[in-house]
Formats: C-alpha cells, structure tokens, sequence
C-alpha cells in the first residue's frame, strides 16, 4: 500500500468511493430522498474536482495496484468547515472502502494526516464524527482524540449531530 497526494484527476474515484462508503454508513439514518440529495449535491466528481483544486486543503489516497482502498482530506486555514484557533487542521474526511477494511488503510492515512500537520507547524488536527458511529469514535479516540464539542450535520434535510474531536498533532498517544 502507497500514500499519495491525490490531484484533481482523481476526482471521479474518490466521488464513487465516498457514495458507495456513505450510503453503506449512514444509509438508515436518513430517509431515502436526504440521502439522494445529500449524494447529488455533495458527492459529484465536480465537487471533488473543485474540492481538490482548492488551496488549503489536501487528500492523500491509499492506494494498491492503482485501486484507491481509502483516502484522508485535510483542510486548514479558513477551508476548515468551523472556525479554529490558529495552528488546528481539520480532518474532513477519512473513507476506507469496504473491502479493504482490517487491513491499515485508515491508521496508514491517519498517520500520515498527523505527519502532515506536523510538517505544517499545526498543534491540534481535529475533526466531527457522527454521534452514533461508535467504531469510528474508537478509532479517534485510540489515537489520542478526545472529544470537545458538537456541530450540526446535514445529510439533506435531515440534521444530525457530529461530535467534535481533537488531538495534539506531537501526542505519542494517536500511533496504536
């Protein structure tokens, strides 16, 4: 497995990777016509394409034979999605395809999210996850995230609730 910078190219993979990994997650929380608005607004290869060519933010894929197994976004500065204090980045999104799950994909790109903030001089990287995914707030917190708020989500219509979580980008705690 390679972790790569991904360019605008990639957007159509990483477009079809995220419906296919958000529906399978988030599929019975909303209803059907949320869903589909949310996909059709938010997960086009046109909006990863302008997402990707934006400055402040960045995507790394984990890649195996040219098959992209997942991939980590990372923003900073005011493409972060809540207003931080300097020297935080926010993880928007961390995807691992279905079938490459238990095999490192997400500790591969978590690792290389905190390498990155470091190279950037960042202190804190944070993110929101959503309230009832308790395998992924496991996974944040066994990397040395605690939890320190909430926003609202929105998948359409329908409002969730994404807890806030951060770590120290230098913490020896987020490598397990």
């Amino acid at each position: 497995m390679e972790i790569r910078k991904c360019t605008v190219g990639d957007a159509a993979r990483l477009a079809s990777l995220t419906e296919k990994t958000f529906r399978k997650t988030f599929g019975g929380s909303c209803s059907p016509q949320d869903m589909e608005r949310y996909v059709e607004d938010d997960l086009t290869a046109e909006k990863f394409a302008d997402e990707l060519s934006r400055e402040g933010s960045v995507f790394f894929a984990a890649e195996d034979n040219g098959n992209i197994l997942g991939y980590i976004k990372i923003n900073e500065g005011s493409e972060q999605t809540e207003k931080m204090p300097d020297g935080w980045m926010e993880i928007q999104r961390l995807y691992a395809a279905a079938d490459s799950a238990g095999v490192g994909v997400g500790s591969a790109l978590m690792t290389r999210a905190f390498g990155y903030a470091r190279e950037k001089g960042a202190e804190k990287l944070w993110l929101g996850v959503w309230e009832h995914n308790e395998n992924a707030k496991r996974f944040y917190r066994n990397r040395g995230f605690g939890f320190f708020g909430s926003h609202d989500f929105f998948v359409g219509t329908d409002r969730q609730t994404d807890l806030l979580m951060s770590a120290d980008v230098n913490s020896s705690a987020r490598i397990r």
